[in-house]
Parts: C-alpha cells; structure tokens; sequence
C-alpha cells in the first residue's frame, strides 16, 4: 500500500522509517524489497560505508552502473553510461557523458580530479541524477530506492539526499525509502512522510 500510494505524481516521495538501532528497520527494508522485486519493481537497496565521501551515493551509483558486479575499468563506465544515455534527450545524455570521468573516480577506476571534495558536489549531482532520471525511465514499473542505516552516512551524503531528488527530471520520479535513528529535514522538492517504527514480532513485520 505505500509503494502505490507514494510513487504516484510529478514529484519524488520519501517515506522515512525512523527507530532506534535494533528495531528492525533493516528487517522492514529487506522484506519491502523482496516484495516490490516480486511486482517487477527495479529495487537499489544500499547502506553507506562510514567516513566516506559520497559513500552513499557510490554505492547508488554501482548499482545503477552494474548491480552487485564489480565496475571493471573506464572504458567500461562510459559504455554504461552512454547505454543509460539513450534512455535521456539528446542533451541530457551528452552531459551524462561528460560525467564520465568522476564516475570513473568515484568507483575507484582513475584518480579523482584534482579541487576540494565540496568543489566536486555539483558535478556528482548531476551524474547522479541523470542515472537515476535514466534508469527510472527505462524500468517498466518503476524505481524504488532504499537508503539503509542513514545515521552512518558522511556529511555529504546527506547534504546529497536533501538537494539530489529536486535536480530529478524524470516523468516518473523514484520513490526513496530511508531508514535512520533520527529526524532529518525534507529535502526539497519531495513530498515526505515520516513513520515511525517500534520493535515488530515476525508476524506484524511479515504483514507490513
């Protein structure tokens, strides 16, 4: 019932699960996954890897490029990319192309460019969004992405996930599920709905 009555409209939707550690929210995650999977719903499910930065977005943007596989060298990325490019107008996928070169930095493929982590904030954006622009546009249903155990992100992951969803021009936008411990701001341009979560028998978490 959530994934049809928040992934509808010209807006990306966030539904925020907020509990403390151990109150299964992971739990509640990896069971909405499976579920949506079942329907056919393209699913990026990842949670950040602490004190890196854009750790978060790293890990949306492996998945995007190569699910779980692991990205082999440069070249590789730009044929990903212009792949995910043909799915974008004309305009779009030039500029995604352009983005080739921080892509490749940030899976590890070529040493990042040179500038201040901050300086590069814009252009990581920008991939990011138009991978997920492409990527929503070409799944059949819809895209769903799951952002597990928050609170351990860097802070510029988290800057990212409340400018990102507004530099989205998909016609479908994605529907962004987060789990955290605590609060956060609505990012702009989201419509945002905050549940929170208490310990689950087996029983009520199969139901939900």
């Amino acid at each position: 019932g959530q994934h049809t009555s928040l992934r509808r409209g010209a807006r990306p939707r966030m539904l925020s699960l907020l509990g403390p550690a151990g109150v299964g929210k992971s739990r509640l995650l990896e069971h909405f996954a499976e579920r949506l999977q079942d329907l056919g719903v393209r699913v990026v499910r990842v949670r950040p890897e602490p004190l890196r930065p854009y750790g978060l977005w790293i890990a949306v943007l492996q998945q995007l490029l190569y699910g779980h596989k692991p990205a082999r060298n440069e070249a590789e990325v730009r044929e990903r990319l212009e792949a995910l490019g043909r799915d974008l107008e004309p305009g779009a996928s030039r500029a995604l192309l352009d983005q080739a070169s921080i892509a490749a930095a940030l899976l590890g493929l070529r040493e990042a460019p040179q500038g201040e982590p901050e300086s590069m904030a814009p252009r990581i954006r920008h991939l990011i969004a138009r991978c997920v622009d492409a990527v929503a546009q070409r799944s059949r249903s819809s895209l769903v992405i799951l952002l597990d155990e928050l609170q351990e992100a860097d802070p510029s992951s988290v800057t990212m996930l409340l400018s990102l969803p507004a530099a989205l021009h998909c016609e479908q936008p994605p529907l962004f599920v987060v789990a955290d411990r605590r609060a956060f701001d609505r990012p702009a341009g989201v419509e945002m709905r905050q549940i929170p979560i208490n310990p689950l028998a087996d029983e009520a978490t199969e139901a939900l």
